[in-house]
Formats: structure tokens, sequence, C-alpha cells
């Protein structure tokens, strides 16, 4: 698994010694992608997040 970064947006991959995911970057630290930081959100959640434009790509670059 590789995510992008919160911090600085490099490719974090997945750390060979244990479940997280290190950014070579700035040394941030992540396990939400492997499913341990939390529980999993529920269809109804998703939906509400998708209706207040989360996951729009376009949104965040329209922010800055």
């Amino acid at each position: 698994m590789r995510c992008a970064c919160p911090n600085c947006g490099d490719l974090m991959p997945q750390a060979d010694d244990a479940l997280k995911c290190v950014c070579p970057n700035c040394g941030h630290v992540c396990d939400a992608c492997l499913g341990k930081s939390s529980a999993p959100m529920s269809l109804e959640m998703i939906r509400k997040l998708a209706e207040a434009g989360v996951f729009d790509k376009d949104a965040d670059q329209e922010q800055k």
C-alpha cells in the first residue's frame, strides 16, 4: 500500500518491519490506510462525506 503523506504529499510506502507507512521525506508515520487507526466508516457516513465534497480532488485545489 502506498499513500500520500498528509503533511507533505510525498508517497508513504508501507514499512517492512511493521504495519504502518512512513514518509521518506518528513518522517510522518501513519496506519490509517491499514484500518488500524479507527473503526470502518458506515456507508451512511461515507455518503455524507461524499455529499460534503470531502472526496472531491478539485475542491482541495480550489481552497489553496
